[in-house]
């Protein structure tokens, strides 16, 4: 069997293909500079929904928006947000026009907040003295104490919100 060349393909295609797949793009100041201007031209419930995502050399600025709601109502007042994100860029290329596109995924993905640490109450370390009582080495028992109240401490947390169980103990 042959194997067929595949048509070669640029660095530069490649790495931004790679960028645009992982939600980044290459280093363009224009775009980078009206993404730092759209929050304070639109607002923040609007830059909460919508974001530019790329500049074609033709001079339109690509946005997407969370949903066909926000595209159309920012659709709408294009004239007055190409206006002011003109004042808001006094340097550099100004967009042309504005083209409004809904996209999965407005912003970059942020890591979410691990749970909160729940702290050991003094019931949980006196259980976890019971635990580990019979260890001889001061050091070792002192670590596996702290391990283990703060083990029993995560169990121990009530599932459902303290004021909800009031209420389904009434």
């Amino acid at each position: 069997m042959r194997r067929r060349r595949r048509d070669l393909t640029s660095a530069g295609s490649l790495v931004r293909s790679a960028l645009r797949r992982a939600g980044r793009t290459a280093a363009d100041p224009a775009l980078a500079a009206a993404r730092g201007a759209w929050p304070a031209v639109v607002g923040p419930a609007a830059a909460a929904h919508s974001a530019p995502v790329r500049r074609s050399r033709g001079g339109a600025l690509t946005l997407g928006c969370s949903d066909a709601a926000w595209a159309q109502e920012l659709d709408a007042r294009s004239d007055l947000l190409l206006a002011r994100l003109g004042e808001a860029l006094s340097t550099g290329p100004v967009p042309r026009r504005l083209r409004f596109a809904v996209v999965e995924q407005i912003h970059p993905a942020t890591k979410a907040k691990p749970p909160a640490r729940r702290r050991p109450t003094a019931a949980h370390r006196a259980l976890a003295d019971e635990l580990v009582g019979e260890v001889a080495d001061p050091e070792l028992r002192r670590l596996l104490r702290a391990a283990a109240a703060a083990g029993i401490a995560l169990e121990r947390t009530p599932k459902i919100p303290a004021k909800r169980a009031q209420q389904d103990a009434l």
